[in-house]
């Protein structure tokens, strides 16, 4: 049995962070809000951090709200929305001026002259310009002007105008990132904070306040295995968890009592018991189990396989495991995909505002990302690759294509590589420019080889001819030599016969050198040297 949504909307946030309008429901982070009010009005930047899920985006967004009236400030949440240059002006263009500047300090500049408040700039989610940014137009070593290039140099020149104040909300796991520019903000990390897991009594708080919120009751004994239930689940450092815990317990509660009236304004009370918390289970894997669950849930009312969703699902994560939001306009025009995104809105796996579609939150990035096989992990380990050798490829001036192995695995799984990259068309071009490099580079070494072939053949051929040449030369010389010593014989003789001894053994020495070991030679200078002796 699973535990369905109920029909009246949750008053738990599940996985959706705290707004401004919530301050009356947001509890157990006091200190916190505290501790960020003191930093804000001692510098004009802040950096916050922490792991993923301890509600960072909450405290700021209602937490700090609660510090300030509308008179004190101008609160704009930012998240990066494919460019934070892009989205900051755009944020301020929702503040209306006579004149509408495209200069980021210039329109800040503007805003304050009419309005005399400070603006308060929350980066939310800043590791997104580590993990999305289009690396392309990124900042590398040549000191091209990209996105974080361009995004540095503007906070510099607003936090030097005294009339701004910049948060940067990051994971904590990507402060190595920002360590890189601390020589281009040296104040950057002076004024920080970071957000820790809650303490049983802020998590007794949060329970005790929002069962009393939510007319919610349950009895002193269950409050407490609640709270040791979160604490045992580490749900302390993981708000999230908390939060879904705790609307789960809500949801199965409801169903009980759902036969009971109750107006429209108000909730239903409703009871949450040790049966409550028995079938809602362990927190640990309470939101694992919930994805499991929606996703068979919508495979069977929708009639699709179960994959085609997780397929839709992971499109949400990067090879890093981390939430990549998706244009709408880049996603399939199809009604089943249509069909899947809207019932994965409603489950509250999804959120999408006017451009994007994205997880509701990291934690389930993660959760998705251990759910990838084997062959998946391969293919994102080569987009990786890809976008790396792709960067490399344009710092060289066009010079480095992919080598013949990245290639063939490209062919391999060219489909799944093609449909997570449609949204860098220029990185599917590297590839298929690669490809027929390879091609090329294969064809000039057959042709190189063919001719190396050709060439020892032609020299093999020569090398005979000149061999036969040689031993016919050889041959022919060894004829004429042989010839003309027995012409030296005869000549020798001749001069034997006339008493001349002495020319007879000339010629016969000069015999001896043509045709040496030569019996007959040999006789005839043996009888000439002792014809001389006497």
């Amino acid at each position: 049995m699973t535990i369905e949504p109920s029909p009246i909307k949750n008053p738990f946030k599940f996985l959706a962070p705290y707004r401004g309008s919530d301050i009356d429901l947001f509890y157990g982070r006091t200190d916190e809000e505290h501790k960020l009010y003191e930093l804000l009005s001692a510098s004009n930047i802040v950096l916050v951090y922490g792991p993923s899920g301890t509600g960072k985006t909450s405290l700021i967004q209602c937490g700090l709200s609660r510090k300030y009236s509308m008179p004190d400030w101008i609160p704009l949440f930012v998240t990066r929305n494919g460019n934070f240059n892009q989205s900051i002006l755009a944020a301020l263009q929702q503040i209306k001026l006579d004149q509408q500047s495209t200069d980021i300090v210039a329109y800040v500049k503007d805003i304050y002259r009419k309005y005399y408040r400070p603006i308060y700039l929350f980066l939310d989610q800043f590791e997104e310009v580590f993990t999305l940014a289009d690396k392309k137009n990124g900042l590398n070593a040549d000191g091209e002007i990209g996105e974080l290039a361009q995004l540095l140099k503007t906070i510099k020149s607003l936090s030097e105008i005294g009339i701004v104040k910049i948060i940067f909300i990051i994971r904590e796991e990507f402060l190595g990132e920002l360590y890189k520019y601390e020589w281009y903000l040296p104040t950057l990390f002076d004024f920080r904070a970071r957000i820790e897991s809650m303490k049983p009594s802020d998590v007794e708080e949060v329970i005790t306040k929002s069962f009393k919120r939510f007319n919610i009751s349950s009895g002193e004994s269950i409050e407490e295995q609640i709270q040791t239930n979160l604490i045992e689940g580490n749900a302390t450092s993981q708000l999230a968890y908390l939060q879904v815990y705790l609307s789960r317990l809500w949801d199965y509660a409801y169903s009980n009592d759902a036969t009971q009236e109750h107006s429209e304004e108000a909730l239903p009370a409703v009871t949450i018991t040790d049966d409550t918390l028995k079938f809602v289970g362990k927190i640990e894997n309470i939101l694992e189990k919930y994805v499991n669950e929606t996703i068979q849930n919508t495979a069977s009312e929708l009639k699709v396989e179960t994959k085609t969703i997780e397929g839709i699902l992971d499109s949400f994560v990067t090879e890093d495991g981390t939430k990549r939001p998706r244009k709408k306009d880049k996603i399939k025009d199809k009604t089943e995909d249509k069909d899947i995104l809207k019932a994965l809105e409603k489950a509250r796996l999804v959120s999408q505002n006017k451009v994007y579609f994205e997880l509701a939150h990291d934690t389930l990035a993660a959760i998705l990302e251990k759910k990838r096989t084997s062959e998946q992990r391969l293919i994102n380990n080569l987009i990786h690759s890809f976008r790396t050798n792709y960067q490399l490829f344009e710092r060289n001036n066009k010079k480095g294509y992919l080598n013949e192995q990245n290639v063939e695995l490209y062919d391999k799984f060219k489909n799944e590589i093609d449909a997570q990259l449609k949204e860098e068309q220029y990185i599917i071009d590297y590839i298929e420019d690669s490809l027929r490099e390879n091609e090329n580079d294969k064809l000039e070494k057959e042709k190189t080889s063919k001719a190396r072939k050709n060439i020892a053949i032609v020299a093999g051929v020569l090398f005979l001819v000149a061999f036969l040449a040689a031993i016919y030369a050889f041959d022919l010389l060894k004829k004429n030599n042989k010839q003309k010593a027995k012409e030296l014989i005869q000549d020798a003789k001749t001069y034997e016969a006339s008493n001349d001894i002495e020319f007879a053994l000339e010629k016969a020495m000069k015999a001896d050198s043509l045709s040496p070991n030569n019996p007959e030679i040999t006789d005839l200078i043996g009888k000439y040297n002792s014809y001389m002796k006497k």
